[in-house]
């Protein structure tokens, strides 16, 4: 498959349009080599949106072969650079231990990462780590705080109930699921 470098002179604004092109290809369903080779440039060349992108079709078998491995791997890469939805499905691999050995403290920083990049979904899962203990000591006055927290951000779950009703509840916690992964 080749890449897809666009005619431009500027790297940045290139792998910005490598991306978008990938994306608009995409729509087509006869463009998806095309597209997938657009993504790949991007990818490559360290660009966290094309790397979760990439990332979320190997994940589901978007115009490529499912390969959870390659997710993860470049899911891993986007989260490095700071991209909160990379951090979150990474976090959940390492949670579940799907595709990655389980490990609650990984899964517990990777949630905090990704809250602190601005995702109110993994202020809840940081918020329900630190209710019962998984991967951090429990802190139920500090998991209140972040729920509460949640809950003015317009998290539907954290309004509900400050609390969690199990250890596996919130949202998105439907054990090894891989579809609780984000798209």
């Amino acid at each position: 498959m080749r890449e897809m470098a666009p005619r431009v002179k500027d790297e940045k604004r290139a792998l910005e349009l490598a991306y978008r092109r990938a994306l608009r290809i995409s729509r087509v369903s006869r463009g998806q080599p095309e597209a997938v080779a657009s993504l790949t440039y991007a990818a490559r060349r360290n660009q966290p949106v094309a790397q979760y992108a990439l990332g979320s079709w190997f994940l589901h078998g978007i115009g490529v072969q499912k390969n959870l491995r390659r997710a993860l791997a470049l899911f891993a890469k986007a989260a490095a650079a700071g991209h909160p939805d990379a951090a979150f499905n990474l976090a959940r691999a390492y949670e579940v231990g799907e595709g990655r050995k389980k490990n609650a403290r990984r899964a517990f920083q990777l949630y905090q990462r990704a809250a602190a990049h601005g995702d109110v979904g993994a202020l809840v899962e940081v918020a329900r780590c630190l209710f019962f203990g998984i991967g951090t000591r429990p802190d139920r006055a500090a998991a209140d705080k972040l729920y509460a927290r949640a809950a003015r951000l317009g998290n539907a779950e954290a309004r509900a109930t400050r609390r969690p009703r199990s250890k596996r509840s919130s949202r998105r916690s439907s054990s090894a699921d891989p579809r609780s992964l984000r798209h």
